[in-house]
């Protein structure tokens, strides 16, 4: 079952160079790897335990790209939102599962990136398999 569209949203943020700045040099962010490998890099602590204002900016901005202003009173969510740091000799990937997760979203910072980098969306091929994942 899909909850929500694959969706693109170009220009995001008015001034993604301000918030890759703080991203990479803030002090507080905590990087860590991850302790069983689900991720690549490092990733920082969880941005609500240490910049508030600035995650109820994203959290609020990428809501309003799912709901309307009339049905944001309606709609009950729980957001985590983390930065990410990959290096650039990394070029590999594997195919996960957010689940748990209902809705997973990837806001990417890096200034010219090589079109070769990215994520791309697959769709099991084996239906039966979805519905013992997501129950």
């Amino acid at each position: 079952m899909v909850f929500f569209p694959v969706i693109c949203i170009d220009g995001f943020f008015p001034n993604p160079n301000h918030i890759r700045d703080y991203a990479l040099t803030a002090d507080n962010l905590n990087w860590s790897a991850s302790p069983d490998g689900h991720w690549p890099g490092v990733r920082s602590c969880s941005l609500n335990e240490v910049n508030e204002p600035l995650f109820r900016e994203i959290a609020g901005r990428y809501i309003m790209n799912l709901y309307g202003r009339d049905q944001i009173d309606n709609v009950s969510y729980f957001i985590q939102i983390f930065f990410q740091k990959i290096s650039g000799e990394y070029n590999s990937g594997w195919v996960h599962s957010d689940y748990p997760h209902l809705h997973s979203s990837i806001i990417y910072l890096t200034p010219n990136a090589s079109l070769s980098s990215g994520t791309s969306i697959y769709k099991p091929k084996d239906s039966a398999r979805v519905g013992s994942v997501i129950k």
